[in-house]
């Protein structure tokens, strides 16, 4: 049996074991609060005519009266004094009826009625009782507290009862919730396993970063080595974020690793084609892909790339002084997942020694601060230029910084945030490669 399902066992155990408590406890408090209500306040209405009755007689005793009209002046006087609590309060006769103690309704309410043995200052006076009428409502004033304290265990009972009925019936829906919760978790821990791991291939040191706005995301990073030295970068955003962004990227993942694009441009232009039909066949319309996909040969010292829609990665170069010369990778072909027949082309830009290819998402350039301002490429330019000498780990975190500064450290990521950062080193010296410095187009950027 596995670990969630004895949870669930167990929870369900707790479950009717709280529940069958939970009756128990309304069941003893309302009895107990019918008890207080009508036994107790009964005892204590008897006791409270009991008293009263004997006031009563040693009043007429102390008076030393034997008139019946005196006799009931003075009890009328009493009666006034109680004014509130004894309704009434008269002498009937003892000959021929059985004594009444009960509770009756009347205009003033609620009463408890009782008779009592009445003896008057004679004792040859025929037998006589005195009748009294204590109000229900002043003794019941003496139990206020009791009886509100066994209220509150009363509604204590019920919004247990309530809870545990509430938790019982969510209870699947947290199973499930939990069980989605360790999937996104084996999940994130697959999408991390699948980012590179090393920080130097060949000839070239980097460093990346995938920041999901989720537990798992739709951005693709990927470097990793090739036939004959080459070693590919890849960087792409599914639309979307998520578990179904996830499903797209690990996709495509899965497809770029299985493909075989890095034998020539006509490949590598296939392999784009192949893609774009299979993410146009296997995935919804609103599914689509941007996919930036190319090798670094050594030997021609030369990024031969796609770009399919992405947003165009920064290939770098220091000019004089602190100028910064970029080009923009941005042709090959347009997004994936949309066009039945999408043409790509393969392009190719020369890279020099100590030159910097940064990559990333939109996530990167589109994050917004307070005021809606989007933090843009020329603030990455600027943290690059600020930190031009340092690794590229170093650079790397120098333009995360500058993001988080610019939307604030404590606002949750909104889209998916990818970046790489690429120096290349030992660039081959060819005749060739002095083409670089003609083909590297761009305008200067101050850091």
């Amino acid at each position: 049996m596995s670990t969630l399902r004895r949870r669930h066992w167990g929870f369900k155990a707790f479950i009717v074991v709280g529940l069958l408590l939970g009756v128990g406890l309304l069941a003893q408090t309302i009895s107990t609060y019918i008890y207080v209500s009508d036994r107790l306040v009964r005892q204590e209405a008897q006791r409270d005519s009991s008293r009263r009755a004997s006031s009563l007689e040693r009043v007429v005793r102390q008076a030393g009266s034997n008139d019946p009209v005196r006799i009931n002046d003075l009890i009328e006087d009493a009666v006034k004094d109680w004014q509130g609590q004894v309704v009434w309060a008269r002498l009937v006769d003892a000959n021929g009826r059985d004594r009444v103690s009960e509770v009756r309704n009347t205009v003033s309410g609620q009463v408890f009625v009782s008779e009592h043995p009445f003896r008057a200052a004679s004792t040859r006076q025929k037998p006589m009782l005195v009748e009294i009428a204590v109000s229900m409502d002043s003794i019941s004033a003496s139990f206020a507290s009791l009886r509100r304290n066994l209220i509150v265990g009363v509604m204590a009972a019920i919004a247990l009862l309530t809870s545990l009925v509430i938790i019982g019936l969510r209870f699947p829906n947290y199973l499930r919730g939990k069980q989605l919760e360790a999937q996104l978790e084996m999940a994130h821990d697959v999408q991390n396993a699948l980012l590179p791991k090393s920080r130097a291939t060949g000839n070239i040191r980097y460093a990346t970063e995938c920041i999901p706005a989720a537990q798992v995301g739709g951005d693709i990073c990927d470097v990793f080595e090739v036939d004959r030295g080459r070693t590919a970068m890849v960087v792409g955003d599914v639309s979307g974020k998520g578990m179904a962004a996830a499903l797209v990227m690990g996709l495509i993942h899965g497809a770029i690793h299985s493909s075989a694009w890095t034998g020539s441009a006509r490949d590598h232009e296939d392999a784009s084609e192949r893609l774009n039909d299979l993410l146009r066949r296997k995935t919804t319309a609103e599914r689509f892909a941007t996919l930036f996909w190319g090798y670094y040969e050594p030997e021609a010292s030369v990024i031969r790339y796609v770009n399919a829609g992405h947003l165009p990665p920064l290939l770098i170069r220091r000019g004089e002084g602190t100028d910064l010369n970029v080009q923009r990778l941005d042709e090959g072909g347009p997004l994936m997942g949309i066009l039945e027949w999408g043409h790509y082309e393969q392009k190719e830009a020369y890279v020099q020694e100590g030159d910097l290819l940064v990559a990333f998402s939109d996530g990167i350039v589109e994050a917004m601060n307070s005021a809606e301002e989007q933090f843009g490429e020329d603030r990455i330019l600027k943290a690059i230029g600020e930190s031009w000498n340092r690794s590229p780990a170093e650079i790397k975190n120098a333009i995360l910084n500058q993001v988080r500064a610019h939307t604030g450290a404590d606002n949750a990521v909104q889209d998916d945030q990818t970046l790489l950062v690429a120096r290349f080193e030992h660039v081959s010296s060819m005749r060739d490669n002095m083409l670089g410095h003609i083909l590297l187009e761009g305008s200067p950027a101050n850091a």
